[in-house]
């Protein structure tokens, strides 16, 4: 709510992951959050508050900590291996005879490590689909990737309505809201993509 202009939680993550590991130079890839909210929250903890500051620095500190963990715990270095693809799916909009495209890309960094990366504001549950693809290595889901296409509900939202399914879509520059369909539409494509 006001003109700062920072690096956020992922900036203080980013500097104590680098403070741990001399040398390394640490870089955030958002996952699929779009409907994510952090806990700050008033006394009693039944209503959310803006976040402050203290609170960008306290989230950074965890999640940075937690990477260091997670470092240090890990097995050997892997070993390079590139590959890449690509994808676009078309997305009904609730006006029929209107689509939205939508990018996926596949980037294989190792035989076991890769990132499904999606063009739009994307929701958990798209998230948990592309890890739950893979039980042989660690696939990476990225959101807000290769432009913005919009906010990306599962179908279990729409009946909820509300901003995300129902009116985000003039933020995102697109004539009207996405069907429920878009969900089959996007795990088929993942699917294609993981195959």
């Amino acid at each position: 709510g006001d003109t700062r202009i920072t690096g956020d939680y992922p900036g203080a993550a980013r500097r104590h992951v680098e403070r741990a590991f001399e040398g390394a130079c640490a870089g955030f890839l958002p996952g699929c959050f779009g409907d994510v909210r952090p806990a700050c929250t008033l006394i009693g903890g039944k209503r959310f508050r803006r976040g402050i500051p203290d609170d960008v620095a306290v989230f950074g500190e965890a999640l940075g900590a937690e990477v260091v963990r997670a470092v240090q715990a890990s097995g050997p270095p892997l070993q390079p291996s590139l590959s890449a693809r690509t994808d676009t799916l078309a997305l009904p909009l609730a006006k029929e005879s209107e689509q939205a495209r939508l990018t996926l890309q596949r980037l294989d960094l190792a035989e076991t490590l890769r990132l499904i990366a999606l063009g739009g504001e994307i929701c958990v549950d798209y998230g948990h689909f592309i890890k739950g693809l893979d039980a042989e290595g660690v696939t990476v889901p990225v959101g807000y990737t290769n432009g913005m296409v919009g906010y990306i509900c599962p179908a279990r939202l729409f009946p909820e309505g509300g901003y995300e399914p129902d009116t985000s879509h003039p933020v995102f520059d697109l004539s009207s809201p996405f069907q429920p369909a878009i969900e089959e539409i996007i795990h088929a494509g993942i699917r294609r993509l993981m195959a």
